[in-house]
């Protein structure tokens, strides 16, 4: 790096310093209160922060943003030309801010230009100051970690370690001038991350490729949410009405809001096989949910004994390869998200499922032959706002929230780890060490 450097209270602080690598991690505290500068861990520039913040002890260690306080974080660096380079940072951005949210700003004098600008409004937005090329409805409310990789006039946009997306910028981008800041704009902002947190922000000299934004976020999931599941729930399949795991309460979705989410496998899509849903032989009748995958494109949910069904077409899905679902209603507004990505638009819904869906696994369609982990069961509230066009996919085990119903975690078969039901495995269900993560 070059540049003047000036000594302050026995620390070098970089003033004009072209810009390194830099890695912000934990920032120091006393009594709970952030202290003025913050040194990365990398080339040892010094941010400085304004407005004394309060130090949230989470996700290894961070800085809260309240409305009271005017909080932001300036790194003195700048960088020009348009070669290769990715921001990163750890984050807990609001969804619902009476003010736009900057994550950071390359601009601080006048918001202009063609400098790196990221912010959250209407939508989330993602470019430069000149171009806000990126513009998606994202649910946002949750600690995540965001890779934003500029190279001339592309910019990507990963959230743990998934494409949100890319596009390209109407003019090259010109990186950031002196200082780079963090959670705020212009020098006198009148908006911030507030009310969010900031736990991390790092500079690579390179545009990551996705397969290098995947890799790197492996190293920091656990710290960020993340964990690792048991297993999952190997399923032999079969005809209808066989080899499933009983419910003896079930699950009654009714005519309100819910999510049903979890993670499934498959070795083919040959046939239609059944998550969940009604097993005649056993007595079932009409009313409960039966969610279907139908095809490799294709994912549908219907009323059993009739009265409607919803259909999905779900991008073109591999066998033997992990998915993510959550099919979340709030209130007839309801969508299906795989792997973070809501599926078509959001539709309405108006079913009442009146009865108590207890197999898992099975239907009037085709035993489940595949994988399952990490499944909950919510009901009269919502986990994903079907409004938006992405959601946050978990990147650890599940947790018996509020309402949940259902909680497969796929350590044992005949467990129900929100405590709620009580589990038969009617069909040799086993399990496999094979898991998303």
């Amino acid at each position: 790096m070059s540049g003047a450097i000036m000594v302050t209270r026995g620390t070098f602080v970089p003033t004009t310093a072209t810009a390194g690598a830099f890695d912000f991690v934990n920032p120091p505290q006393t009594g709970g209160i952030v202290s003025s500068t913050w040194t990365d861990s990398i080339n040892g520039i010094v941010a400085t922060i304004n407005g004394s913040p309060t130090y949230d002890s989470n996700y290894g260690g961070g800085i809260n943003f309240t409305e009271a306080i005017p909080t932001w974080v300036n790194v003195p660096t700048s960088r020009t030309g348009t070669g290769g380079y990715t921001i990163s940072m750890a984050a807990l951005v609001p969804q619902s801010a009476a003010h736009y949210v900057p994550l950071f700003c390359g601009n601080t004098i006048a918001r202009a230009g063609n400098y790196i600008y990221s912010r959250k409004w209407t939508n989330f937005e993602a470019g430069t100051n000149a171009s806000g090329i990126i513009g998606i409805s994202l649910d946002m409310g949750k600690v995540a970690w965001y890779d934003f990789v500029y190279n001339g006039t592309s910019i990507t946009v990963y959230r743990n370690g998934r494409l949100l997306s890319s596009g390209t910028l109407s003019a090259a981008n010109q990186g950031w001038l002196n200082p780079l800041r963090f959670g705020a704009d212009e020098s006198t902002p009148g908006n911030t991350m507030a009310t969010g947190a900031l736990y991390r922000m790092k500079h690579q000299l390179t545009a990551l490729s996705a397969s290098e934004v995947a890799t790197q976020f492996e190293t920091v999931r656990a710290t960020y949410g993340g964990g690792t599941l048991a297993g999952s729930l190997s399923f032999p399949g079969g005809v209808a009405g066989t080899r499933m795991l009983d419910l003896t309460t079930g699950f009654t979705l009714g005519a309100g809001s819910y999510t049903v989410e979890g993670w499934f496998q498959l070795p083919d899509f040959a046939n239609q096989y059944a998550l969940f849903g009604a097993n005649a032989s056993a007595g079932d009748s009409s009313g409960m949910m039966n969610l279907i995958v139908s095809s490799s494109t294709l994912i549908f949910s219907d009323k059993n004994g009739g009265g409607g069904s919803v259909s999905y077409t779900v991008p073109t899905m591999s066998a033997n390869t992990w998915y993510h679902y959550a099919l979340t209603r709030n209130g007839t507004t309801e969508a299906l998200f795989i792997n973070g990505v809501r599926c078509g638009t959001s539709v309405t819904n108006a079913l009442n499922y009146t009865a108590a869906t207890k197999r898992i696994g099975m239907s009037y369609v085709r035993s489940w032959p595949g994988l399952m982990t990490n499944m909950r069961v919510v009901v009269g509230s919502y986990v994903y706002d079907p409004q938006y066009s992405y959601c946050t996919v978990p990147i650890g085990p599940l947790t018996a929230i509020t309402n949940t119903k259902y909680l497969m975690l796929g350590a044992v078969a005949t467990t129900d780890s929100s405590g709620v039901d009580t589990v038969t495995n009617t069909g040799s269900i086993t399990t496999s060490t094979n898991k998303p993560f």
